[in-house]
């Protein structure tokens, strides 16, 4: 064994360990000696995953072989670096990176050095190439996040990310990156892509040293189990640490439907009147990216008349619309979960553990439908097993929202039913709504297909009504949307801006509920200016239903005495700022 390589394998090894400390250092300013002997820790690992992979390969660390790997750990320390200078990213550290940048080299080495040495075959060294650049890509999306939005991605919008299918995916990169946008981010990821293949290519060559085997195998086996540090820092990184935490959360939600069919038997309905003694049904119906501010009905000096069914209703007497609805959070799982759900801001509930709205409406005697075109039924996202638990599960799988429509014939008039539809509603890209020769406004702008797609959502809401009225005994309508929508920024939470959670919702109440509950409908038509967050809609429902039951909170259903809330005591935005501050408010 040749004393001098070992001793030049250990200075290099050093070297990246100082290295490591200085970077860590320099860009933290965390004075905690505690935390910093831990990534002193993790750091003499990667310095020791760097001298068992030179000492298996035969190849110093500064040697040709090692350039492909060296710009891994290149690209993430020059991400840190920006990270550091140009991001405001409050207090977090850069240990993920640098640890993900130093080890995931020697990882990849590695690798390369078994691959070479006893396969040599390209597929498996062109694979080898695809992994490294899925290695490099966190910091490139990390950037187009911040470019997009001021910000880095948070666990609330890799949630929506994750149960965002391909069609939903194409249109928000039309929509927010454009067509040269898109070409240069490509170019730069082929780019990217061919540097680290060119890179393995060219400075390929034979293998310089042969290790016996037991030299070999255990020099492999302590370099895999090490390897799992930058692995495992890297998940942690900007983009896949709050990802991998998305996905982890949404591999769990099965759990839901198994917790709900244990403790559907519990529930007990105060009162098992039903709110009409004829067949009646109740239609709610949750939009998608509507905003109030760009609507005719809540803006009369809005240039688009874009809400014109809407807009003569508000004379009607069974029509509340609220004046001061806000979403809870702009992103539709976060609020369909709690609208759903006992889950709001106002107590500590867990979604997992959450009675749902369908559930109580069987209890009460409902037949229960949930009506979609939002594509195939994805069990990863919560408020899909909520809906999973309604008798009819109909799902038309075609993008236009009046699809729907053809669904509504298929309920019962003779019974008691519970309708809910949730379709495509404004959601981006907003020409993709609706049909071409539906488009009234013909600006070539993005708030003009806006306010196209309001308006089609506006005639869709006036056919159910009609429908619903002449052949299902329509008692109750509700209509919210999930969220609202900004022209540039579309509804990501990050910036808080509150044309983002401010939205539409109007409840409609027939005659015969109007006669047979005038307690709680006058209640609702004096509360047409009280502030409200729709995650207290599960409890709103079950008061309109007169369902309540010991799963229902009395103070937040708009239809109880007991609701108090006020703008100063209402949290919008995953409850990190009141609704209060809402600068619309103070003008």
């Amino acid at each position: 064994m040749d004393r001098k390589k070992i001793g030049t394998y250990i200075i290099n090894s050093i070297i990246c360990w100082a290295l490591m400390n200085v970077l860590f250092y320099a860009t933290t300013g965390d004075s905690s000696i505690s935390f910093n002997l831990i990534f002193t820790a993790e750091s003499l690992i990667c310095g020791l995953l760097i001298f068992i992979t030179q000492f298996t390969s035969g190849y110093p660390l500064f040697h040709k072989k090692w350039a492909p790997f060296l710009f891994i750990t290149g690209w993430w320390y020059i991400y840190a670096l920006y990270k550091y200078m140009f991001i405001d990213a409050g207090p977090a550290s850069h240990e993920s990176e640098i640890i993900a940048g130093m080890g995931g080299a020697a990882s990849f080495m590695m690798v390369q050095f078994l691959l070479e040495k006893y396969t040599n075959k390209k597929a498996l060294l062109y694979l080898l190439d695809g992994l490294q650049f899925i290695y490099c890509l966190p910091p490139v999306l990390s950037l187009i996040h911040y470019q997009l939005y001021g910000t880095l991605i948070t666990y609330e919008e890799a949630t929506a990310i994750r149960n965002t299918n391909l069609r939903e995916t194409l249109e928000w990169i039309m929509t927010y990156m454009g067509p040269l946008y898109i070409g240069l981010v490509a170019i730069a990821l082929a780019g990217l892509f061919l540097l680290i293949n060119r890179l393995r290519t060219l400075l390929s060559s034979q293998q310089k040293e042969d290790r016996k085997p037991p030299v070999l195998i255990a020099s492999i086996g302590i370099t895999l189990a090490v390897s799992l540090l930058p692995w495992n820092m890297w998940s942690q990184t900007d983009f896949m640490g709050p990802y991998i935490k998305a996905v982890r959360y949404s591999m769990g939600l099965s759990q839901y439907y198994r917790n709900i069919e244990a403790k559907k038997d519990s529930i007990a309905i105060s009162d098992d009147t039903p709110i009409t003694s004829s067949p009646h049904t109740i239609i709610m119906v949750i939009g998608e990216s509507a905003t109030r501010d760009k609507m005719k009905a809540y803006t009369p000096d809005y240039k688009y008349d874009d809400t014109p069914w809407l807009s003569r209703q508000l004379n009607n007497p069974n029509f509340i619309i609220f004046n001061n609805a806000y979403a809870c959070q702009s992103l539709t799982q976060q609020v369909l979960e709690s609208a759903l759900t006992e889950k709001s801001a106002y107590h500590e509930k867990d979604f997992l553990d959450s009675m749902n709205i369908i559930d109580i409406a069987k209890k009460k005697g409902y037949k229960t439908y949930w009506i979609t075109n939002l594509g195939k039924n994805n069990n990863e996202s919560s408020f899909f097993n909520v809906a999973s638990r309604a008798d009819y599960l109909l799902n038309t799988g075609n993008d236009d929202d009046h699809s729907m429509l053809a669904e509504l014939s298929q309920i019962n008039p003779q019974e008691n039913n519970l309708v809910i539809l949730h379709g495509n509603g404004s959601h981006a890209a907003y020409k993709e709504r609706y049909p071409k020769e539906k488009a009234v406004f013909t600006e070539d702008s993005k708030e003009a297909e806006y306010a196209n797609s309001i308006r089609y959502t506006d005639e869709f809401l006036q056919s159910i009504y009609e429908y619903a009225k002449d052949n299902l005994n329509l008692q109750v309508m509700l209509y919210f949307s999930d969220h609202g929508e900004h022209m540039r920024t579309g509804h990501t939470p990050n910036d808080q801006n509150y044309v983002k959670v401010r939205i539409p919702m109007f409840i409609y109440l027939g005659d015969e509920y109007l006669k047979n509950n005038s307690s709680k409908s006058k209640i609702l038509m004096d509360r047409k200016n009280t502030f409200f967050t729709n995650d207290m809609m599960y409890n709103t429902l079950s008061g309109i239903m007169n369902a309540e039951s010991n799963y229902y909170i009395s103070n937040e259903d708009l239809t109880n005495p007991a609701y108090d809330f006020t703008a100063d005591t209402l949290w919008t935005f995953g409850n990190t700022i009141k609704v209060s501050e809402d600068p619309f408010l103070k003008e």
